[in-house]
C-alpha cells in the first residue's frame, strides 16, 4: 500500500496534519516495540516540555474520525518530528537509535524533500511566467512580489499560488498559441 513506510519492524500509515507529517502514540508504541500506552505516558509525565501546535496537535474525537478515519474516544494526538523526537528522547536501547534514524530520514524528511520540490516547482513556474512576453506590466509586478515571497510562504500558500501559476501559465500558453496561429495566417 502506497501510504505505509515500514519502520524497524512495523507498518505506519502516513498521517498529515497542517501541511507536515505527524504520528500519533500508537504509531509510537509500535515502532519502537514498546507497549500500548508507553509514549502517552511519557507524554503525560513530560507534558510541561511540550507546546501545543509546535510539537503537538490535539484532534477531537469527531475530528480524528472525519480525518484520519479513526476512533479515538479521547481524543487523537499527533506529534511533529519535533514533537517525536521528545518523546522518544526516553528510549535508549538500540532499536530506539535505529527506529529514530530511520523514521526521521524515511519519513519526516522525504515529506520535507517534497515541499521543498514543491517549492522550486512555484518558482520556476513564476520565473517562466515572469519573462513571457503575454503578461501585462501589472502581471509580471504581481509575480515579481510573489517570487520575492515565496520563501516566507506557508505550504498551504504556496500550493494555492502554484495552482493560480499553473493556470495563468497554461491561459498564457494557450494566448500565446493563439497569437502564432494568427500571426502565421496573416503572413
Amino acid at each position: 500500500m502506497d501510504n505505509l513506510v515500514h519502520i524497524g519492524n512495523a507498518d505506519i500509515s502516513i498521517k498529515e496534519y497542517k501541511g507536515e507529517r505527524v504520528v500519533t502514540f500508537k504509531d509510537i508504541d509500535m515502532v519502537h516495540e514498546r507497549p500500548d500506552g508507553t509514549a502517552r505516558k511519557i507524554f503525560n509525565d513530560n507534558k510541561k516540555h511540550f507546546i501545543l501546535g509546535e510539537d503537538y496537535f490535539v484532534r477531537n474525537s469527531d475530528e480524528a474520525k472525519g480525518e484520519f478515519g479513526v476512533t479515538a474516544p479521547n481524543g487523537m494526538y499527533l506529534f511533529t518530528e519535533q514533537g517525536y523526537l521528545m518523546l522518544a528522547k526516553s528510549f535508549t536501547d538500540d532499536l530506539a537509535w535505529e527506529v529514530q534514524k530511520k523514521l526521521v530520514s524515511s519519513y519526516f524528511n522525504v515529506y520535507f524533500r517534497m515541499r521543498l520540490e514543491h517549492c522550486s516547482r512555484v518558482r520556476n513556474q513564476i520565473l517562466r511566467m515572469k519573462g513571457s512576453d503575454c503578461m501585462s506590466e501589472k502581471e509580471k509586478r504581481v509575480v515579481e512580489k510573489l517570487r520575492d515571497a515565496i520563501p516566507n510562504m506557508t505550504d498551504f500558500q504556496k500550493g494555492y499560488v502554484l495552482g493560480m501559476v499553473e493556470s495563468s501559465a497554461s491561459k498564457h500558453s494557450e494566448q500565446g498559441e493563439k497569437n502564432e496561429t494568427h500571426n502565421g495566417k496573416e503572413n
